[in-house]
């Protein structure tokens, strides 16, 4: 048999674990938010991943497809329209991405998001992951070195149709 310090000490274990249980979803978003600074991309990797404008215009051999969800791009605001949106900012910034269902819920878990050069890319998605609040990534004040960039988002539905959208992205 317990002796009563261990059962009171077992029983607030439990009480806390399940109020933990409870209020864990909202948590790990609003500690990312407050607690630390969120570096979108890294000096060194900007470095690799800085494009000319030159580099802007090159044929890509990634098919733009829409059959799955609607990405849409709340902040910071596309500046230049076409086939390749612009997004021209400064840092910090904020990030709202909601991505609205077309023919099926969306499957977040198939979330890729990627800045790339030719050849070399870096995925952002692990980065983004404590952002991702239901359908959306909602981060505050990101930090991203300046210059030119080639961001890109893939996403499916449980269907599995797929969206992919390339940006580019202008930080000053």
């Amino acid at each position: 048999m317990m002796q009563t310090p261990y059962r009171v000490a077992l029983f607030a274990c439990l009480i806390i674990g399940l109020v933990s249980l409870m209020h864990g979803g909202a948590a790990p978003v609003q500690s990312a938010q407050n607690d630390t600074e969120f570096v979108l991309l890294t000096e060194a990797e900007a470095e690799q991943l800085r494009v000319t404008d030159a580099d802007l215009w090159l044929p890509v051999s990634t098919p733009m497809t829409s059959d799955g969800p609607h990405i849409v791009l709340r902040r910071p605001d596309i500046t230049g329209a076409g086939k390749t949106p612009t997004v021209t900012t400064s840092s910090p910034t904020d990030l709202t991405v909601v991505f609205e269902p077309n023919r099926a819920p969306i499957d977040m878990t198939s979330l890729q998001v990627k800045a790339r050069k030719g050849i070399f890319k870096q995925s952002l998605t692990e980065r983004l992951q404590p952002y991702i609040q239901g359908t959306s990534i909602v981060a505050q004040k990101v930090k991203m070195p300046s210059g030119k960039f080639i961001i890109e988002i893939d996403i499916a539905d449980q269907e599995g149709a797929r969206t992919f959208q390339r940006y580019y992205l202008q930080v000053n």
